[in-house]
Order: structure tokens, then C-alpha cells, then sequence
């Protein structure tokens, strides 16, 4: 299972992007409808990769969570708490499950931040395709 830093990371390098920076911005310059051509099977590329990433990462979020559901079943009680009685120990058990979810929420955050960053991108470059194949379609008709 991979860090969300390193898929961070693995996002910067499918973009052409240094690690370093700390804005994602893209931008393409076409001159001719072969420029656009080219520039258009690169984000068709950009985006399959983009789309995979955010495929592993939800198998991580989906593990992340098995492995949480896993250890909130399998808590128990406290010796003390225990022989303090059935609703003192109860509670303990309350308190330990809902600090292990407050700790999953924690974990999973930033993944599905970087998720939810990787939609943005796929759109982004949606907006890029379309303005690219309008320029298509007005050299044609110029042409």
C-alpha cells in the first residue's frame, strides 16, 4: 500500500510536473491541427494514467477501511473497566471504537483529497480536449 504522498508524487510525474512545485498548472501550445493531434493522444495518455491512479488509490482507501472495521470488532474492554461493571465497560468500548474511527478518518483523508484533486485534473483536461478539437474543427473550416 502506497503513502498519499507518494501517489501525490506519482500524479506530479504522469503531468510532467517537479515535485517540488506546489501548483498543478497545465497548458499546451498548438500552432497547427497536427500540434493539436499530438497534444490531444498525450492527455487522452495523461488521463487513462490519471484514472488508474485513482483506481489504486480507492483500493487503498478500501483496505484502509477493512483493516479499521477489523480492529473496531475486535475491541474490548479494559481489565479495570471491566470489573467496574457491564456499563462502565460498555462505554469504554464505545470510547476505543470511536477513537479508531476518528484515527481511519484521519488516514483516509488524504486520499480522498488526492481523489477528489485527480477528478479535478480529468476535468480540467476535458476543458483542454474541447477547446483543442474546437480549434480542429476551425481550421478545417478555415482550411
Amino acid at each position: 500500500m502506497k503513502s498519499a504522498d507518494e501517489y501525490l508524487k506519482a500524479v506530479r510525474r504522469v503531468l510532467g510536473i517537479p515535485v517540488d512545485q506546489s501548483e498543478i498548472h497545465l497548458q499546451w501550445e498548438y500552432d497547427t491541427p497536427e500540434d493539436i493531434k499530438i497534444h490531444l493522444a498525450q492527455i487522452r495518455q495523461i488521463q487513462k494514467e490519471l484514472r488508474f491512479l485513482k483506481r489504486e488509490i480507492s483500493l487503498d482507501v478500501k483496505a484502509i477501511r477493512a483493516d479499521y472495521r477489523l480492529n473496531v470488532s475486535n475491541v474490548q474492554a479494559g481489565l479495570l473497566s471491566s470489573l467496574a461493571g457491564r456499563k462502565f465497560a460498555g462505554h469504554d468500548r464505545a470510547l476505543k471504537k470511536e477513537s479508531l474511527r476518528q484515527k481511519e478518518r484521519e488516514v483516509i483523508f488524504p486520499y480522498e483529497s488526492l481523489s477528489r484533486q485527480i477528478d479535478q485534473l480529468i476535468i480540467q483536461l476535458d476543458g483542454a480536449k474541447m477547446q483543442m478539437e474546437h480549434g480542429i474543427v476551425n481550421s478545417h473550416e478555415k482550411g
